[in-house]
């Protein structure tokens, strides 16, 4: 049900989507490269390896993928999230974004209040709002008419010509010595960043509720692996293989069903359309997201251990095994091993998608003939 649901829907999938025409409605596509030319009159959400965006859009944005650049204008709020981002547009409401490189050029706007979580971010566009922000490098070189509340935060700049209207808090491991009376017309207010004893027990308690969790986990998936590996294993090997041959299509598709799958559910709910409707939904949402986190650690332990159609079960398992050990592992990485199991579940996920699309297709195929 959810890829009928998400097929119906205005949604494109493909590994290069270029689109030039006027749509008089929401818009979804995913794929590896995106590139939108065309006015929305509506919502547009995409999600994929590279995007470019050149448009106006009516209505909200919301972007997911490696490198994203927008361009044009956006009627109301944007939410982008990706490695490397570029913001050279005009957002007419809130901007909230998440990335390694955020960088708002000279010729963007921000009409209301600009979140961000990033590495190094460059703000060198107007914001007429508040910054609301956690990152390493952050530069400021423009007006901002509202208040700017820094977190943990590297270093912090004001360049020769940012200027903050309002109050100015930061937390970060050194005062800067651009945030002064000259560049900021409101309250400063610095807070270094300090551990202290009863932060360093917090710190230990949550390391160990952690290590148990990942034991906790690794025990489960491996109890999970003893049905995928011997039961479903021609059904996960072929699944993996889409996910190898087009990782990047299934992580797009992944990430669109992650998003649409909860909205649909909760717009059934909402409108009174059904609420066995919006049970079905949440249930298939939830294990397709399952389903994904299963395909991800064959992913990870096939890399490792190729699999044959004819492998025994226990070459079979002992790769889901320590496909399930390097899965649990990487999450003890802090925030980048979160991020990289996030993309391998989204790649299981779309890949799963993708193969039950393609039996689909065969079945009516078969039917026909």
């Amino acid at each position: 049900m959810i890829p009928s649901i998400a097929y119906a829907l205005n949604f494109e999938v493909g590994k290069e989507i270029y689109n030039t025409e006027t749509i008089n409605d929401d818009y979804y596509a995913a794929g590896g490269v995106i590139q939108m030319e065309s006015n929305i009159n509506g919502d547009l959400t995409l999600a994929g390896g590279r995007i470019l965006v050149n448009s106006v859009i009516s209505q909200d944005l919301i972007l997911a993928g490696g490198e994203i650049t927008v361009r044009g204008e956006v009627g109301d709020d944007a939410r982008i999230g990706g490695g490397n981002l570029t913001i050279d547009t005009i957002v007419k409401d809130d901007l909230i974004t998440g990335g390694g490189n955020i960088e708002l050029t000279d010729k963007s706007f921000v009409g209301g209040n600009f979140v961000f979580g990033g590495g190094n971010v460059f703000i060198n566009g107007l914001v007429n709002g508040n910054i609301i922000g956690l990152g390493g490098n952050i530069y400021i070189n423009n007006v901002i008419t509202g208040d700017v509340k820094l977190y943990n935060a590297d270093n912090v700049r004001i360049g020769p010509k940012g200027k903050v209207l309002g109050n100015f808090s930061y937390r970060s491991a050194q005062e800067s010595p651009t945030v002064n009376s000259n560049t900021v017309k409101g309250l400063i207010e610095y807070k270094p960043i300090k551990i202290s004893v009863a932060d360093k027990d917090a710190q230990n308690y949550f390391r160990a509720v952690m290590a148990g969790f990942s034991v906790f986990r690794l025990l489960a998936l491996l109890f999970v692996g003893l049905f995928v590996a011997w039961i479903f294993r021609f059904y996960v090997n072929n699944i993996v293989h889409i996910a190898y041959k087009n990782s990047l299509k299934s992580f797009g598709v992944g990430l669109l069903i992650a998003i649409v799958t909860p909205i649909a559910a909760l717009v059934a709910l909402v409108t009174g359309i059904g609420i066995s409707l919006a049970w079905i939904l949440g249930l298939l949402w939830l294990l397709t997201l399952a389903l994904g986190k299963i395909i991800a650690v064959s992913i990870v332990g096939k890399k490792i251990i190729p699999l044959k159609e004819k492998s025994s079960f226990l070459r079979t398992y002992g790769s889901f095994a320590l496909g399930a050990l390097i899965f649990v592992l990487i999450t003890l990485v802090p925030f980048i091993g979160w991020v990289i199991q996030f993309i391998l579940i989204m790649i299981g996920a779309g890949a799963l998608i993708l193969y039950e699309k393609k039996l689909y297709y065969l079945l009516m195929k078969e039917k026909k003939a």
